[in-house]
């Protein structure tokens, strides 16, 4: 009768029903687990521990029978404590990731187990090793368990080379996340171990604690957009009411003041999966930040693009500058493959100059932290690479340029020639031969090189930016962005010092 009653979860074989996950760094790795442990249908645990110790830097994350994966474990654990006494230092991380791959195999058909090895030793730093059915393989990352099938696309997508220690661990928490709330076997609460040089760091994030997705995610933009909205329409509401009609320098202002918590905080969760601490509840020195920026914006738009009727006129020139300079860029049509073949190495001149300051900052680094030859021949690989392919495509560059120049400028003076000679003999009674002469000697250089040099700094300068910008925000964006805070107070400087000075 017994038997007829007992819960159907007391014959189930007793799972981890689990998502498992590592993951390198320079300089260490970190792990991950859930903590729910399944019988069936049913939770027979829910904060159990599947990240094992192995040695004092090295551990296993476990998944498949909670009983074979922990007697594995233990077993590792003994052989692994003998071996570190016969040698007489710590082993290495691939010698414990063997004995569990020689574990698993050899008892292949009585233990049901699967377990990703990971840790630090001094020959190799970080490592993860992936072990099933006799398989041993290091990779970058690693992850294993029920709740793995609902992570793959998003670990895919998300991991990158060279993360720091603090993109790992969130890294590590995000999928965990994403895998606890669509696996029915994971859950719980998060447990990590981050394993470097110097320590053994674990820690625990309760349920209530890990970073949430989806809806709630958006739900949070939506908030986060109609508190800018609401803000905007209170703030010009309050102004008009006060102040009456409002400048345009006032009306940008408001706006940026307005809008910009919003941008800096939906660019800060979309492109770097952080929480700024600048969003709804901003403290007063991010107000400020914001009415500073806001105010520099709204002054360089007034400077650059002034919106007065006394610029009229100087509209009106930069408009015929553009119609002339237009009519010479077609008369260069028969030198656009020069121009072409100019504007290509030009770039791959400022490509390459882009990149000679960061693998110069990596030898210097190499060289004052922990030296690694191979790192450090590969960097200075690159640097002579990137120096010589700056300035082989920089003469290239110079070369084309120039003969695009010097064929314009002589198929200019043929046909101004051609011209001058069709003309009567009035003309030249009421032109000075000097002004003629100057016009063929002078103004065809001129006009040749306008359209070649203009747009040689343009593209460069573009390029260049571009190019910095990117390379600094992938390096660290919060600096990129103190950095170019900077850019609307500089450019009036500029602007004041060229119209008082100049």
């Amino acid at each position: 009768m017994l038997g007829e009653t007992e819960p159907q979860w007391l014959s189930e074989e007793v799972k981890t029903g689990t998502t498992i996950i590592a993951i390198e760094f320079n300089g260490g790795v970190v792990l991950g687990s859930d903590s729910r442990v399944s019988a069936g249908e049913s939770v027979v645990n829910r904060v159990m521990n599947k990240l094992s110790p192995l040695h004092d830097k090295i551990y296993c994350a476990l998944s498949g029978s909670a009983a074979d994966a922990q007697t594995i474990a233990e077993a590792v654990n003994y052989q692994l404590d003998v071996h570190s006494m016969e040698i007489g230092e710590d082993p290495k991380v691939r010698s414990a990731a063997t004995l569990v791959r020689n574990i698993s195999y050899k008892y292949k058909e009585e233990l049901s187990a699967h377990l990703i090895v990971a840790g630090w030793d001094r020959k190799e730093g970080g490592q993860v090793f992936a072990t099933l059915n006799g398989l041993l393989t290091r990779q970058p990352f690693a992850v294993g368990g029920s709740g793995s099938s609902y992570v793959y696309g998003f670990v895919d997508a998300e991991y990158r080379k060279r993360m720091s220690k603090e993109e790992c661990q969130q890294f590590v928490v995000n999928t965990l996340s994403l895998a606890m709330n669509r696996d029915g076997s994971s859950g719980g609460v998060a447990y990590l171990v981050t394993i470097d040089e110097h320590c053994t760091e674990e820690k625990v994030i309760l349920g209530n604690d890990l970073p949430t997705f989806f809806d709630h995610v958006l739900g949070h933009f939506a908030h986060l957009w109609l508190s800018a909205a609401l803000r905007w329409s209170a703030v010009t509401g309050l102004t008009l009411l006060f102040l009456g009609d409002l400048s345009p320098l006032l009306i940008r202002f408001i706006a940026a003041y307005s809008l910009l918590p919003a941008v800096f905080e939906t660019g800060t969760r979309t492109l770097y999966r952080e929480e700024s601490q600048c969003g709804p509840v901003a403290d007063i020195r991010c107000w400020l930040m914001f009415a500073g920026a806001s105010l520099g914006a709204a002054l360089f738009w007034e400077i650059i693009i002034p919106d007065s009727d006394e610029e009229a006129g100087g509209q009106e020139q930069k408009q015929k500058s553009r119609v002339l300079f237009m009519r010479v860029l077609h008369l260069f049509k028969a030198d656009y493959p020069l121009l072409f073949g100019g504007f290509v190495f030009l770039s791959l001149a400022v490509i390459c100059e882009t990149f000679i300051p960061f693998y110069t900052g990596r030898v210097i680094d190499i060289l004052g932290s922990h030296y690694q030859q191979t790192e450090f021949l590969t960097a200075l690989a690159f640097m002579g690479l990137y120096s010589i392919g700056s300035s082989v495509s920089a003469g290239c560059r110079g070369g084309l340029l120039i003969c695009a120049i010097s064929s314009f400028t002589r198929r200019i003076k043929g046909k101004l020639f051609a011209a001058l000679t069709q003309q009567e003999i009035g003309f030249f009674e009421t032109t000075k031969t000097g002004e003629i002469t100057s016009r063929l000697s002078k103004d065809t250089n001129l006009t040749g090189r306008t359209v070649c040099l203009n747009a040689n700094v343009l593209l460069r300068t573009f390029m260049k930016t571009m190019g910095m910008i990117s390379l600094m925000m992938n390096l660290s964006w919060k600096l990129t962005l103190l950095v170019l805070m900077e850019t609307p107070i500089t450019g009036l400087i500029q602007n004041i010092y060229d119209t008082h000075y100049q």
